[in-house]
C-alpha cells in the first residue's frame, strides 16, 4: 500500500513529460522515455492497490463496525498521499530540468536544420520565379505571332468573307421574319376560329333560353285560359242551379236541424 500511494502520481508525471517533451526528442533516441514506463507500472500497482484497499476496508467495516476508525484510516491515508505527490513532483521537475539542459544542443541543431530548409526553399522560389518569367515572355512572343497571322488572314478575305457572312445573316433573318408571320397568321386562325366557336355557343345558349321562355309563357297563357274557362263553367252551373231551385222553400226541423226542400 505504501509503494502504491507514493507512486499515485508517477502516471501524471510521465504523461506531463511525454506530452511536453517527445516534440524535442532527436530521431537517434529512443521514443520511449523510462518516465513513461514507470508510470504505467505505476498507475497499474495503484489500480490493484486501490482494489485491495477497497476490500481490506470492507473487512475492517466488517469486523469492527466502527465507521470512526475507516474515516481516520482515510485522512491519514490522504495526508500520506499529499506528502508522496509532492516529493514525486519535486523529483520529477529535477529529473526534467537536467534533461532539457541536456537536450539544449539538440535544440540547437534542430533551429540550424530549419535555417538551412528556408534558405533551400527560397533559392528554389527564386528559380521558379525566374523560369516563370521566362516562359510567359515565350508565351506572350508565340501569343503576338498568333495574333499576327490571325490578322493576315483575316485582311486576305477582305471583304468576301463579311459579305458572305452578312448574307447568310440576312437569310436567317428573313426566314425568321417569314416563321414569325405564319405562325402569328396560324394563331390569329386559331384565335378567330375559337371566339367564332365561343360566339355561336352564346347565339345557341340565348335562342334555347328564348325559346324555353316563349314555351313558359304559352304554358302559363294555357293554363290562364283553363283556369277562366273552368270559373265560368263553375258559374254557369251555379246559375243554372239556382234558377231551377230558387222556387223550392226550405223547412227546418228545429230538433234534429235536418232542412227538407219542398
Amino acid at each position: 500500500m505504501d509503494y502504491a500511494e507514493e507512486d499515485v502520481y508517477e502516471s501524471v508525471l510521465a504523461a506531463a513529460d511525454e506530452t511536453n517533451y517527445s516534440d524535442m526528442m532527436p530521431e537517434d533516441l529512443d521514443p520511449i522515455d523510462p518516465l513513461m514506463d514507470d508510470g504505467l507500472a505505476s498507475e497499474h500497482a495503484f489500480t490493484v492497490e486501490n482494489r485491495l484497499t477497497s476490500e481490506r476496508i470492507r473487512r475492517e467495516a466488517d469486523e469492527f463496525q466502527n465507521q470512526e476508525l475507516i474515516d481516520e484510516a482515510k485522512r491519514h491515508r490522504d495526508l500520506q498521499r499529499e506528502a508522496n505527490i509532492t516529493t514525486r513532483e519535486q523529483e520529477w521537475f529535477d529529473r526534467s530540468t537536467a534533461e532539457i539542459m541536456g537536450r539544449k544542443e539538440y535544440f540547437n541543431l534542430v533551429e540550424k536544420e530549419k535555417r538551412h530548409k528556408i534558405a533551400d526553399g527560397r533559392e528554389k522560389l527564386r528559380m521558379t520565379i525566374s523560369i516563370k518569367k521566362n516562359l510567359d515572355k515565350q508565351t506572350a512572343a508565340r501569343q503576338r505571332e498568333i495574333d499576327e497571322h490571325r490578322s493576315a488572314t483575316v485582311d486576305a478575305a477582305g471583304k468576301d468573307y463579311y459579305q458572305r457572312q452578312a448574307h447568310h445573316c440576312l437569310e436567317i433573318a428573313r426566314a425568321k421574319v417569314e416563321a414569325d408571320i405564319k405562325r402569328e397568321e396560324v394563331f390569329a386562325a386559331e384565335h378567330k376560329a375559337a371566339y367564332e366557336a365561343k360566339v355561336e355557343k352564346k347565339r345557341e345558349e340565348y335562342r334555347k333560353r328564348r325559346e324555353n321562355k316563349e314555351l313558359n309563357e304559352r304554358r302559363e297563357l294555357a293554363a290562364l285560359k283553363r283556369d277562366e274557362a273552368t270559373k265560368a263553367r263553375r258559374e254557369a252551373e251555379w246559375a243554372e242551379w239556382k234558377a231551377r231551385n230558387g222556387a223550392k222553400k226550405r223547412l227546418f226541423d228545429v230538433a234534429g236541424c235536418a232542412t227538407v226542400c219542398l
